[in-house]
């Protein structure tokens, strides 16, 4: 399945697959897994997917400054 640009997409399921109502998995890599259940009478849904905490941590980004050519060179005589 493929969703557009807004993240809409259709899920068509066959009426005989329908008693009163259908559990629909939705699961994303970085996100929790939602677990909706549908009955016949809904057409339009709204899905909102959570970022999951498991993969959410700590980020150190280390940036160095670089010397310039004088600082270099001052620094090989210390």
């Amino acid at each position: 399945m493929q969703s557009n640009i807004d993240g809409d997409f259709l899920i068509k399921i066959p009426i005989e697959d329908f008693k009163d109502s259908v559990v629909l998995i939705f699961s994303y890599i970085v996100m929790e897994t939602k677990e909706v259940e549908v009955y016949k009478t809904k057409s339009d849904l709204k899905i909102e997917m959570i970022l999951s905490d498991a993969l959410l941590g700590s980020i150190i980004i280390l940036k160095t400054k670089k010397k310039n050519i004088f600082t270099r060179v001052g620094n090989l005589f210390q």
